[in-house]
């Protein structure tokens, strides 16, 4: 993950990074620092690092998107890698992408597996909370997808990381096991079924309000 880190810091600034989520930058890279009551733009954007003459704040481009996003290092790495183009391939533009079929052109499976696994681990995450054991009577019996999560949340996280690995090798081997165990199909049909779910639900509480 150290390569990853390395890699990162080496394309994307903290000044890109600030932008693209939304922090107003004034002339000189100067900007209202979010981590205290700050009237006047107080940090100061280099091009590796940042650092805040008010309250002292300081750090690289990571450690800024994790404290922006309330993020560990590596999941802020992760988005980085996700919003950003850094390397030979575009991942930055695989979050745009809508979902489709998986048996897409080879070129191009990288992005839409990244896109896939990251969605999937979205998913995952909030089935582990929404149907948490603790959130029901204890004395059920514990939700399927409870279980799924809990099952697929550390492989999915741990595909992830080959996936946006800089051995080629590694991820081309991690893309073929998936495709031979069916799991990116796997991951694409839940996805589908949940946002089919959710759209469901939508058009219900509308009629009801309605």
């Amino acid at each position: 993950m150290d390569s990853l880190f390395t890699k990162i810091k080496a394309v994307v600034t903290p000044l890109q990074a600030a932008e693209h989520y939304g922090l107003p930058v004034k002339r000189g890279g100067m900007t209202c620092c979010i981590f205290h009551n700050d009237r006047h733009p107080s940090m100061k954007l280099y091009p590796d690092h940042y650092y805040c003459f008010g309250c002292h704040a300081s750090g690289d481009v990571i450690d800024l998107v994790a404290k922006v996003f309330s993020l560990s290092p590596m999941e802020a790495a992760k988005k980085l890698a996700l919003d950003f183009d850094f390397g030979p391939r575009t991942i930055g533009a695989a979050c745009a992408k809508p979902m489709v079929s998986i048996r897409i052109a080879a070129g191009k499976r990288s992005d839409f597996y990244l896109k896939l696994v990251s969605d999937y681990i979205g998913l995952l995450r909030k089935w582990k909370t929404d149907y948490a054991p603790w959130c029901h009577y204890l004395d059920e019996e514990w939700h399927e997808r409870f279980i799924l999560a809990c099952r697929d949340l550390s492989l999915a996280e741990w595909i992830i990381d080959c996936l946006i690995s800089t051995d080629n090798d590694l991820r081309l081997w991690m893309e073929q096991e998936c495709l031979k165990t069916a799991l990116f199909e796997k991951m694409e049909r839940l996805l589908r079924e949940n946002e089919q779910e959710e759209t469901e639900i939508g058009s219900v509480e509308y009629r009801i309000a309605g």
